[in-house]
């Protein structure tokens, strides 16, 4: 197509202006993603895609939101065509995040079962080394040395733990 967007009367069109603004947009990360390489010259952009229609409320779209903007992820499309594309969509996000969520949950609660078995079991262990280090039967010294430093780091474990599980509540 190669209409020499550059020119003074095509800068000022509405398809220059939308191809502006997702550059725009992706350059300033509202996004999140990206836009393809091709799409950086203007005129490749019009040549994949068209001019915008001469229609109040058109816009530029993405099919998959999670994907960035490209020829095949993204068409024209008007304002209510795509509210209700968009709406449906966000209802199944919300189902999807709350999913994601309690999976989170279930993980961290699952994590968080395991670790306090095993600091029970490291803690008993600690106590009985602490306990004969004291009576004599083993080196004292070194014996307790390890004892507070490893109580210490399954204190930090269980404190860890405790946040990670917090971030899916």
């Amino acid at each position: 197509m190669n209409m020499k967007w550059k020119h003074r009367h095509l800068v000022a069109s509405p398809t220059y202006f939308a191809w502006s603004g997702m550059k725009d947009r992706v350059a300033r990360g509202f996004i999140g993603v990206g836009m393809c390489k091709r799409w950086e010259s203007v005129d490749n952009f019009v040549d994949d895609l068209g001019v915008k229609p001469n229609k109040r409320g058109w816009q530029l779209s993405r099919i998959d939101h999670l994907d960035g903007f490209s020829k095949d992820n993204c068409l024209w499309e008007s304002r209510s065509v795509f509210r209700k594309r968009t709406s449906r969509l966000q209802g199944e996000q919300v189902e999807q995040s709350a999913d994601l969520k309690k999976l989170i949950q279930d993980s961290c609660d699952s994590i968080n079962s395991c670790f306090e078995a095993q600091e029970d079991v490291l803690l008993s262990k600690l106590d009985d080394i602490e306990k004969r280090a004291e009576s004599g039967e083993e080196d004292g010294l070194n014996q307790i040395d390890a004892c507070r430093l490893l109580k210490e780091a399954a204190q930090a474990t269980r404190k860890a733990l405790k946040a990670v599980a917090s971030y899916g509540r």
